[in-house]
């Protein structure tokens, strides 16, 4: 009929529209996949959410004609792949690792599509190299032997694997958006572009598994879970980068992150051997982890921790959440013994030291218990939250700062008032309450 609007047959057909794929919009808004409005400084989505918003450097076309003979050891103005990769096997001197899709896709969730950053050194990569060396390695809450790993080994291997030092720049980068260096959004975006940089070279390096480069991949692995928590720690003005409450809920229960630690664990256990023989051996240390003796502690907190059980009782899962409980205590006690007569953490003599604790209670518990926290069961959900009180012990370190806090909050509104008896320890611990 005449004056009315032509019937939108799209609508009838099922077919969405066709859009326009924007390659303009910044950073946050492509990690998100949604459509950016290019507004500059700040889109309007990163306004609405009160997130920094940066967009990528433009780069100009760099000469692509050299030849490499190594495809991992390159220099430092050399290109790195862009392609991004999902093998689903890859072969090893030790057999084959089973490497999932998921697992790659966990590793790539949180690197832009920035380009290469090292065309050329310059001034602003050098500072952060700088900065890495003479204030970052010491803020990490390792020992001395580990941080020694750190500073010296780890850049002088990431000279020789460029991805790796991509890593470091990255870490350092967040670092110093961290400390409140008044260019906050720079930097931010300074560090997704080493980071995405370092994904690159990272899953290039492991479908090719030389064994020769097993120290880079373990080490830039490690890197990457800094990184990812770095990213969403609270800054100095007590926020979080998240978009809202659907991707506040995914961080805070590791739906992203988790599968990329327990993935890389698979895939780096081949080359285990030849990790714990070179100079990074230290860093795998767990020192008495697998000897503690629970039942002669008398730690508060244990009773506290043992008392749980209770909300399971009964359930037919129990076993799976009696497992993961039992990893809690051990992990909170292992971290006890590196705290002084004030209640103060102090550096380990050697490995890791306090800080191994959450993330070694990440690979010990099944992943059946995982699958249970996925699905959002409340068993499950309760005992994340009193994982929170292990992060809680670490809240000091700079990338960790926050996440203990967060994670008992959306625990919380997730099981609601029915739970609220469980929850009140780890929201007293964590300064909900």
């Amino acid at each position: 009929m005449a004056g009315q609007a032509a019937p939108n047959t799209s609508a009838h057909t099922g077919e969405r529209r066709p859009h326009r794929k924007s390659r303009a919009g910044c950073l946050e808004c492509r990690r998100r996949r949604i459509k950016c409005t290019e507004d500059k400084p700040q889109c309007k989505a990163c306004v609405r959410h009160s997130v920094p918003c940066a967009y990528r450097e433009v780069v100009p076309p760099r000469n692509t004609t050299a030849s490499h003979t190594h495809p991992t050891r390159r220099t430092i103005g050399s290109q790195l792949e862009s392609s991004r990769y999902s093998a689903t096997n890859v072969s090893s001197p030790s057999g084959s690792v089973d490497l999932t899709t998921s697992t790659l896709r966990s590793i790539s969730a949180y690197a832009s599509d920035a380009p290469d950053v090292f065309a050329q050194a310059t001034i602003s990569d050098l500072r952060l190299l700088h900065h890495w060396t003479s204030v970052t390695c010491g803020s990490l809450g390792v020992s001395k032997t580990v941080e020694h790993c750190w500073r010296h080994v780890i850049p002088r291997i990431g000279f020789e694997y460029p991805f790796l030092l991509h890593a470091l720049l990255s870490l350092a980068a967040l670092h110093l958006a961290h400390l409140g260096d008044g260019a906050s959004n720079d930097l931010t975006l300074r560090a997704s572009q080493h980071h995405a940089s370092a994904v690159r070279g990272f899953c290039e390096c492991i479908q090719q598994m030389r064994p020769e480069a097993a120290e880079a991949r373990f080490a830039c692995a490690s890197t990457q879970l800094l990184y990812v928590f770095g990213m969403f720690s609270s800054r100095g003005d007590d926020t979080a980068i998240d978009a809202g409450m659907s991707d506040r809920r995914r961080r805070c229960l590791g739906e992203d992150w988790i599968p990329m630690v327990r993935g890389l664990g698979a895939i780096l256990s081949p080359a285990y051997d030849i990790i714990s023989a070179g100079e990074l051996g230290t860093m795998l240390t767990m020192g008495n982890w697998h000897t503690r003796d629970l039942e002669a502690l008398e730690y508060e907190e244990d009773a506290r921790f043992r008392s749980l059980a209770a909300a399971w009782h009964g359930d037919s899962d129990a076993k799976v959440y009696d497992d993961a409980l039992l990893g809690l205590r051990k992990g909170f006690a292992f971290m006890q013994q590196f705290k002084d007569a004030q209640g103060n953490l102090t550096s380990a003599d050697t490995g890791n030291g306090f800080a191994s604790g959450p993330t070694a209670w990440l690979h010990s518990v099944g992943e059946v218990y995982f699958r249970l926290l996925r699905h959002r069961q409340p068993p499950a959900l309760l005992i994340w939250a009193h994982y929170a009180v292990l992060l809680h012990v670490i809240d000091d370190v700079w990338f960790m700062k926050g996440w203990a806090y967060d994670t008992v909050i959306v625990v919380d509104d997730l099981l609601g008032d029915a739970w609220a008896r469980w929850m009140k320890w780890p929201k007293h611990v964590c300064g909900v309450l």
